[in-house]
């Protein structure tokens, strides 16, 4: 006899697992009592004759979800021993020893291989049968506690061995963009993490022919953050590759279950266009504890279920301190936002003018107008320099301007999980006040030399100069 589960549920339930491998018999012995141990019922249906056990476990969750360990690997059932199922998943092949339920996670003591950990058992909690017939199906996420996670600094390059840096350690791991544009990263000689944030199981009967959507809401039904299983259209292919902003992750969309990892975040600030000297300080905020919903869209029907935020319970943090650092950031990526479009708008003007000057250059009595544009040109140069620092090279030599260092701002107001400093709200108070004095400048800009421009371009039959902000998506 290896194992002795008593039910956690039910004081006259036990269940027993055990091996004859020695006397060379290889067949699998698990059974069950229901009265006390008066009488055992045999419950190896669906595990091969020759795969023998050691060790069985019942889910404190759920009654009548069962876990095996055999010699050769993992089993579940989802119907009190009457059936078993192969229940694999990435764990090699080897001899199972021990299994717990952790919480919500299975921990599994293997014989060569180590420990395997199974991240979030809540699908297998609340599956049922009927769901298969379905044509999707979206799984309720468990609890998920809002915590910071350090991963260090060092390189991130798919496709080869990375180095980072987290405090005093080094570790060594090698990175993989998957096709969905999520870097996956496996330490080469440490466990990896479990996912940070909320994991979401999702079921497809098949892969459908449009687009599969995960929303996330707050509560009031407000949409915080969207993901898609489809690439978006470039609106920027005249980029080379490294000056494009980072990919959003995409959805999975082939039939069968898929996860899921949503970071927390909202979305982040706008870019600049060809600019990621600064990419690093515009991911959105993380909300704040509380109850928030998912949606899945799938062929115009969706799915909706709540999920829980947990605050982080070794912080002093009050959730109303962890709300004014969250409103702070807002503000901080929506001033950002503000200068970046104002910056893209600024390099639509004057690309226009340049394009335009060069087609009527060599005209006669074109001067006045070439002289006017020029004008132009030079005053929406110097506001954009003000925003944004051109040589971005080396900050040591070309100091950040403002969108940049308020943009930092963010690393500051949410280096902990914290109330925002006096200082911060200062700081942010002083930068957001010089970008709105440029935003002013720009606006009196456009609304009177540029407007001034085009009224001469057009009584001269030229056409006038359209000011525009790019389509640039948001930080992750």
């Amino acid at each position: 006899v290896a194992m002795l589960e008593p039910s956690p549920h039910d004081p006259a339930t036990c269940y027993l697992a055990a091996h004859n491998y020695r006397l060379d018999d290889f067949r699998p012995y698990l059974f069950k009592t229901a009265d006390y141990g008066q009488s055992w019922t045999r419950i190896t249906d669906g595990i091969p004759e020759d795969d023998f056990t050691r060790v069985i476990r019942e889910d404190p969750a759920r009654r009548g979800l069962l876990y095996c360990g055999t010699e050769t690997g993992l089993y579940v059932s989802f119907d009190d021993g009457g059936s078993w199922q192969r229940f694999q998943s990435n764990l090699p092949v080897c001899p199972i020893y021990d299994l717990v339920v952790k919480e919500s996670d299975l921990v599994v003591a293997t014989h060569g291989r180590s420990f395997w950990i199974l991240d979030d058992l809540t699908p297998l909690r609340q599956f049922e049968p009927g769901q298969l017939d379905e044509p999707a199906y979206l799984y309720q996420p468990r609890p998920t506690v809002r915590m910071k996670v350090y991963h260090g600094f060092g390189s991130s390059v798919s496709g080869a061995v990375n180095y980072r840096w987290a405090g005093p350690l080094v570790y060594a791991a090698w990175v993989e963009e998957l096709p969905t544009a999520v870097k996956e990263e496996r330490p080469l000689d440490a466990g990896k993490n479990p996912p940070d944030g909320v994991i979401v199981t999702y079921y497809l009967r098949e892969r459908p022919q449009g687009e599969v959507k995960l929303t996330f809401l707050d509560l009031a039904g407000n949409e915080l953050r969207s993901f898609s299983s489809e690439k978006p259209a470039d609106p920027l292919p005249e980029l080379p590759k490294e000056k494009k902003p980072k990919e959003e992750p995409r959805l999975e969309k082939e039939a069968g279950f898929h996860r899921f990892v949503w970071d927390l975040r909202v979305a982040g600030a706008h870019r600049v266009v060809g600019d990621k000297s600064y990419e690093e300080y515009l991911a959105g905020p993380r909300v704040v504890p509380g109850t928030y919903q998912v949606r899945l869209t799938v062929g115009g029907q969706s799915w909706t279920q709540t999920f829980e935020v947990r605050r982080d319970p070794r912080i002093e943090a009050t959730e109303g301190d962890l709300r004014e650092q969250f409103d702070l950031l807002l503000r901080i990526r929506d001033k950002v936002s503000e200068a970046h479009d104002a910056i893209n708008q600024i390099r639509s003007v004057r690309r226009q003018l340049g394009e335009w000057r060069q087609r009527i250059e060599a005209q006669d009595g074109r001067a006045e107008l070439i002289e006017a544009a020029s004008e132009l040109e030079k005053r929406l140069t110097a506001i954009e320099e003000e925003l944004i620092q051109p040589k971005m090279d080396d900050p040591r030599q070309f100091p950040w301007k403002l969108a940049a260092r308020l943009a930092a701002l963010t690393s500051f107001v949410e280096s902990a999980d914290s109330r925002p400093t006096q200082g911060e709200r200062e700081v942010y108070a002083t930068l957001a006040g010089a970008i709105d004095a440029q935003l002013g400048r720009l606006r009196e800009a456009l609304a009177t030399d540029l407007a001034e421009l085009n009224r001469r371009l057009a009584a001269a039959g030229v056409p006038g100069i359209v000011p525009r902000t790019a389509l640039v998506p948001a930080g992750r």
